[in-house]
């Protein structure tokens, strides 16, 4: 129950980042938008990737049971 707790708040304080980019974005430079996108791709990558392990453990793990 934590775990899955702490996946959908770390990716509601994603979804709070690209809310807050898209909603700065008018006001902020080229250079600043690029360098939060492309933070944003790897928190999404680095995301994706942490769940699935997270999710095939916990899959693993009750395979054995």
């Amino acid at each position: 129950m934590i775990k899955k707790t702490v996946i959908i708040l770390i990716h509601l304080l994603m979804l709070f980042w690209i809310m807050y980019v898209l909603y700065a974005g008018g006001t902020m430079t080229t250079t600043s938008m690029m360098l939060h996108f492309t933070g944003i791709a790897i928190y999404g990558s680095l995301l994706i990737r942490g769940t699935a392990f997270i999710v095939k453990k916990d899959y693993e793990k009750s395979v054995r049971k």
